[in-house]
């Protein structure tokens, strides 16, 4: 025999009594822990990356990031929350002193590579490489030096 998760749900019937419902949400239910392991395995990789990592939308607001791309720009945590704009961020950066190379460009290659292409090296100033194409030890940051 099978065991069914149930929804009851009741509602007065009159005077007379009441009317009580039952749906099987097992279905659901198993959605739900496929979805919370999914979850689980995908903070674990986040956690456990040796590298910073961040999303944004479309909108350039942020949608998550690691504790390493915090300490990467040593950023402070009220940077890290969801929705913070990335020009906020980056804004930081250049405050202090760990904004990208060339900023003015830094919204075009980024989007460029979003939509699927690599940003070609004519994109940028001779000798000058993207931050985030430069080898990194790791655990270091990403500043330029005072």
């Amino acid at each position: 025999m099978r065991r069914a998760n149930l929804e009851v749900g009741y509602t007065p019937f009159a005077d007379k009594g009441w009317i009580i419902t039952y749906k099987d949400i097992s279905a659901r239910v198993n959605v739900e822990k496929e979805l919370a392991s999914h979850n689980e395995r995908f903070n674990a990789a986040l956690t456990n990356i040796p590298h910073g990592v961040c999303m944004f939308d479309a909108e350039k607001r942020l949608i998550l990031c690691n504790d390493r791309y915090q300490r990467l720009y040593n950023l402070p945590a009220e940077l890290t929350h969801p929705g913070t704009p990335l020009q906020a961020i980056l804004d930081y950066r250049a405050a202090t002193r760990c904004a990208p190379v060339e900023m003015s460009t830094y919204f075009d290659v980024v989007m460029r590579r979003t939509r699927g292409s690599r940003a070609q090296p004519e994109d940028r100033p001779a000798g000058r490489p993207h931050d985030s194409d430069r080898p990194q030890p790791h655990e270091r940051r990403l500043c330029r030096d005072a």
